[in-house]
């Protein structure tokens, strides 16, 4: 009877952990972004559309850019906790690893000889990179990507990412970017920078955009965005005429209406400059709106209420309303662009800085975006500094 009674109990106590870390588990149907390799994708995953390098174990067999597949993640997508990749209903494969990036860098020049390369960013502008030992396979590298988190800016301490499982390090030093020669007297001839840090947030038969302001020689008057059912080959110099329901905006924001739900969006955002210079290539993201989506502004919750709730020459404690229900919260603390900390899934509602010399006289935000399992619900920011 012991011995039955012991077996029923540890049968219940594995029942109970199997139904928790189901509850836990997330699956989302999402495009293939980019493929690298057999075994190596870009994806757009997430509540907030952020982007993941994924490199993937053996059964998923071949895979195309803008085929679906079905993700599953148990807490969080980092290539642990058995997360998945389901292509069909005969293949489907492990995540052995997944990065999350924000900036994709194209390798123009390597040194075998040396720890550094020479990459074009995001504002179509040359950097060279040195990094520590541990991507020295990035000497194989030639015209190929790198991804890496940067927060906005690359700067030393920012993590670089190799394809194809390959590692990953940190960047060491940056040496600035060459800066491009003044007007001549053709006119103005030199093109405004990529569209660079573009955010999608979907919902019910829309899409809100944000994105970084880019730069010019002279000044840039405007951008165009452009929505395409298809995947449109970007790296090839296209003119607005060449683009599909192209729209222009002088803001850095843009909301997308009467979009089709349950359905792939690809949109491309590029800059004019006042001679009517167009940026080198256009900047694509991908959004899927749900008719099942949370609307902004619809939700009967009181608002988030974001505050600085105590200061002094010792630290700084920001407070918040706590999250009820199915609520959550995602934090990011950033210095200029310049990404310092983020949590997701939070349920914290206070946050408390201790001030140091590094943060001192430094602009600081506080970003604190609330959501529920339907999608976006509302954000608020508050900026501050240390004296």
């Amino acid at each position: 009877m012991k011995v039955f009674l012991r077996l029923s109990w540890a049968l219940m106590l594995l029942f109970s952990a199997t139904v928790a870390q189901a509850a836990t588990e997330t699956a989302r149907s999402t495009p293939i972004e980019r493929v690298i390799s057999k075994r190596a994708l870009v994806v757009t995953w997430g509540q907030f559309s952020e982007k993941y390098l994924l490199y993937l174990g053996n059964g998923c067999g071949t895979l195309t850019e803008g085929q679906r597949v079905s993700i599953s993640a148990r807490n969080q997508l980092d290539g642990g906790d058995n997360d998945t990749v389901q292509v069909d209903a005969y293949r489907r494969c492990a995540i052995v690893r997944a990065d999350l990036f924000d900036t994709e860098l194209t390798v123009t020049t390597v040194f075998q000889s040396s720890n550094r390369v020479v990459v074009i960013d995001p504002n179509g502008l040359e950097q060279t990179l040195f990094f520590d030992a541990r991507c020295h396979a990035i000497r194989g590298y030639q015209g190929e990507r790198l991804y890496a988190l940067t927060g906005g800016s690359i700067d030393p301490g920012d993590r670089l990412y190799l394809p194809n499982n390959d590692g990953f390090c940190s960047i060491t030093y940056v040496q600035p970017a060459l800066v491009e020669p003044a007007e001549t007297p053709r006119g103005d001839v030199t093109r405004p920078s990529v569209v660079g840090n573009v955010k999608a947030v979907a919902e019910n038969g829309r899409v809100f955009l944000s994105w970084r302001a880019a730069q010019d020689n002279v000044a840039v008057s405007h951008y165009l965005i452009s929505v395409s059912d298809g995947k449109i080959n970007t790296r090839s110099e296209l003119s607005a005429d060449a683009m599909p329901n192209v729209t222009r905006t002088t803001e850095t924001k843009a909301v997308l209406d009467g979009l089709n739900n349950d359905e792939t969006h690809f949109i491309y955002l590029a800059a004019v400059d006042t001679s009517g210079n167009l940026s080198a290539h256009w900047t694509e993201v991908i959004a899927f709106p749900r008719s099942g989506t949370f609307r902004s502004g619809s939700a009967t919750v009181e608002g988030i209420g974001l505050q600085i709730a105590e200061q002094n020459d010792r630290f700084i404690r920001l407070s918040w309303a706590k999250p009820v229900g199915d609520f959550n919260y995602q934090l990011t603390l950033r210095s200029g662009e310049k990404l310092i900390w983020k949590e997701d899934f939070s349920k914290r509602s206070t946050l408390q800085l201790v001030n140091r010399s590094a943060y001192s006289g430094l602009p600081m935000t506080l970003t604190v975006t609330r959501y529920n399992h339907y999608g976006f619900v509302d954000r608020q920011i508050i900026s501050f500094q240390f004296d």
